[in-house]
């Protein structure tokens, strides 16, 4: 099951409850997810590797036996020895650097302090740091458990898992935070000036855009007329998203929090200039705020863009509430507008289990895509006769609008 996080305004303290399903008496099971609010964009993978054990005495009614107390008693449950892992798949921020390059960065900025989860039954596991790999690893010692139901076809168990990432000491955060002001807020030293087409103008340093993007590397690098100027003309990004850009390179986050609009917008600009943890931000958040209302737009968005995980994830939200977003006007501007999407969509939900529509349903939609043609050609033959030089029996413009309201409140009902 996915891993669900539970807010418990910890702070720098994630809590998350992951439900694990045993389907065979032997087997394992993972989960990737990323930490709420993680700027880091750090992803982990999760895994749970389970085997029962063989208990002779399973069909007897006993007590149960309680998990981590001082005396035990019998058990009325299946029995499982269990092992947990947690791997940090990547960190983006340092993914590009070579491994020279990666000493600079502090280990304990890259890691997080302590992991440890919460069985179903309140005992608390630690999981400490394996060196089998170069990777980031922390695992569990084997421990058993008791599973209440499990002699059926499907039983499960939940854990509370916890991560206590690490914090920035007040000398960093006051460093940062200093050489920012300075730098950019203040526009002090800046060598190099983007003016845009509102007129606005923004200082920055050479060699901090060159130590954060290889494009701008490039730009400034070779014997082009930015470096001869120091003045570079924006015109594809206004002048508000491209300060964000900016703050994020000299700060590390944005100024002000993503929207759904900015976060397109300042995808399409780190992209050109080839930011890639800012651009995945956008994108994580992009994908944290499909909703019914906006999962088609989002997916055109997408689908212009190339922006394949957004769109995928922006589709997945349209197969799950076909039922209702097949009578939005969206869909028909889906069909109208981008009929190769639509298809694709269309073939999605028809593939998909969920897919399950009743007869009423299909003639209801069916129905009232017809009143909506119907409506429209209402409309325009009304248009032909008004402004015809043929004389008709006159009409008086309050029955037309009548008969015009009639048409649309058939289509709204």
């Amino acid at each position: 099951m996915p891993i669900e996080f539970v807010d418990r305004n910890k702070g720098n303290l994630h809590c998350a409850k992951w439900r694990v399903d045993f389907n065979s008496a032997n087997g394992e099971i993972s989960e990737q997810f990323q930490l709420p609010g993680c700027k880091s964009n750090i992803h982990f993978d999760v895994s749970c590797t389970y085997n029962k054990i063989n208990d002779p005495t399973k069909n007897r009614i006993q007590p149960a036996f309680v998990f981590g107390s001082q005396t035990a008693v019998p058990e009325v449950t299946g029995k499982y020895v269990i092992e947990l892992s947690l791997k940090q798949l990547n960190v983006s921020h340092v993914a590009s650097l070579s491994s020279a390059n990666r000493d600079s960065v502090s280990d304990d900025y890259l890691q997080h302090c302590n992991v440890w989860i919460v069985t179903n039954e309140n005992a608390k596991i630690a999981l400490k740091r394996s060196f089998d790999t170069t990777d980031w690893h922390v695992k569990s010692e084997k421990f058993k458990v008791n599973i209440q139901n499990a002699q059926a076809a499907h039983s499960s168990l939940t854990f509370e898992m916890w991560i206590e990432s690490k914090s920035f000491g007040q000398g960093e955060i006051k460093a940062l935070t200093h050489m920012a002001d300075y730098l950019f807020v203040r526009q002090t030293h800046c060598d190099v000036h983007f003016t845009f087409e509102d007129g606005q103008q923004i200082g920055a340093h050479v060699h901090i855009l060159s130590a954060r993007s290889a494009v701008f590397a490039a730009m400034f690098t070779h014997d082009m007329q930015e470096t001869k100027t120091g003045k570079v003309v924006v015109k594809d990004i206004k002048s508000d998203i491209f300060k964000e850009l900016l703050h994020y390179i000299y700060m590390g986050r944005t100024k002000s929090p993503l929207t759904d609009d900015t976060a397109q917008q300042l995808f399409l600009a780190v992209d050109k200039y080839d930011i890639a943890d800012l651009r995945n931000e956008c994108v994580d958040h992009l994908i944290s705020c499909i909703k019914l209302k906006n999962a088609i737009n989002i997916m055109i968005w997408a689908h212009l863009h190339a922006v394949d995980n957004v769109k995928k994830a922006a589709l997945d939200i349209v197969v799950r509430n076909a039922k209702e977003i097949c009578l939005t006007e969206e869909w028909e501007r889906l069909a109208n507008d981008y009929p190769d999407l639509n298809v694709l969509a269309t073939r999605c939900i028809i593939n998909s289990a969920q897919f399950n529509f009743s007869e009423n349903e299909l003639t209801r939609i069916k129905l009232k895509q017809k009143q909506k043609k119907n409506l429209t050609v209402f409309k325009l033959g009304i248009s032909n006769i008004t402004s015809s030089s043929v004389s008709f029996p006159r009409v008086g413009s309050e029955g037309l609008d009548r008969e015009t309201r009639l048409a649309e409140t058939d289509v709204a009902n």
